[in-house]
C-alpha cells in the first residue's frame, strides 16, 4: 500500500512537472510572438532586412538552398526589404542556376549559420513565404529558450522560484529587443538548452560510458 502511494505521488509530481514545463513553453512562445509583432507594427524587420536569406526563400519555393548566380526579381527584393508582406513562389522561374549553400565558400555567414537558413526555409515552406510566418519561428525559439531557462533554474530552486526567474528574464527589455532579431537570438535557445542538458547530466547518476555518450552527443549538438 505504501509503495503504491509513493508511486502515485511520483507520477503526480511528474505530471505536474510536465504541465508546468508546457505552460512555461507556451508563455515564452506568446512573449516571442508579441515581441515580433511589436517590431513589425513599428515597421522594422529582423536585422533591418532579410536580403541575406534569399536562399531560404528559394528553398521554401522548392528551388533548393542555393545562392543564385543572377536573379532580377523586384517582387522578391521588395519582400526581403519589407515592402511586401508576402511573396508568391510562382513568380520564380522554374530553373535557377546557382551554387548550393554548402558549395559557396565565399558565403562565410551562410556556412556558419546554415541551421538558421534551413529553419527559415522550412518555416516559410510550411506556413507560407510571409513575414507573419517569421513570428511563428520567433515564438518557437522563445518558447524553447524559456523552457531551457526553466530547467536551468530548476537545477537550483523549486518550481515556483524557477517560474519567477523565467518570468523576470523573458520580460526584460534587453530580451524583448533582441528576440525578434532572428540571426542574433537564434543562438540563445541552443545555448540555453545545452546548459540545461549539461546540468541535468551532472545532477543525474550516470556511469562513465553514459557520461561519454552524453558528452559526445552534447558536443555534436552544440557544434
Amino acid at each position: 500500500m505504501l509503495s503504491g502511494r509513493k508511486r502515485h505521488t511520483r507520477q503526480l509530481r511528474q505530471a505536474l512537472g510536465v504541465g508546468v514545463s508546457l505552460c512555461v513553453f507556451i508563455f515564452g512562445a506568446i512573449i516571442g510572438q508579441y515581441a515580433y509583432q511589436i517590431r513589425r507594427d513599428a515597421g522594422f524587420l529582423p536585422m533591418g532586412g532579410l536580403d541575406i536569406f534569399r536562399p531560404a526563400v528559394l528553398f521554401a519555393a522548392g528551388r533548393g538552398m542555393i545562392f543564385p548566380e543572377s536573379l532580377d526579381l523586384p517582387e522578391l527584393d521588395r519582400f526581403l526589404s519589407g515592402a511586401l508582406d508576402r511573396f508568391d513562389p510562382e513568380a520564380l522561374p522554374r530553373e535557377i542556376p546557382g551554387n548550393h549553400l554548402f558549395r559557396s565558400p565565399t558565403e562565410s555567414f551562410a556556412l556558419t549559420h546554415w541551421g538558421l537558413y534551413y529553419a527559415l526555409g522550412w518555416c516559410w515552406r510550411l506556413f507560407g513565404i510571409t513575414h507573419d510566418a517569421l513570428g511563428m519561428l520567433c515564438a518557437l525559439m522563445a518558447g524553447i529558450a524559456a523552457l531551457a531557462l526553466y530547467r536551468i533554474f530548476r537545477s537550483a530552486v523549486n518550481p515556483l522560484f524557477a517560474c519567477a526567474g523565467v518570468l523576470l528574464t523573458i520580460t526584460l527589455p534587453a530580451w524583448l529587443v533582441v528576440l525578434p532579431d532572428i540571426r542574433d537570438f537564434g543562438k540563445a535557445p541552443l545555448m540555453l538548452l545545452f546548459i540545461a542538458l549539461v546540468l541535468a547530466m551532472i545532477r543525474g547518476r550516470k556511469w562513465p560510458d553514459e557520461l561519454f555518450f552524453w558528452a559526445l552527443l552534447l558536443g555534436l549538438f552544440l557544434g
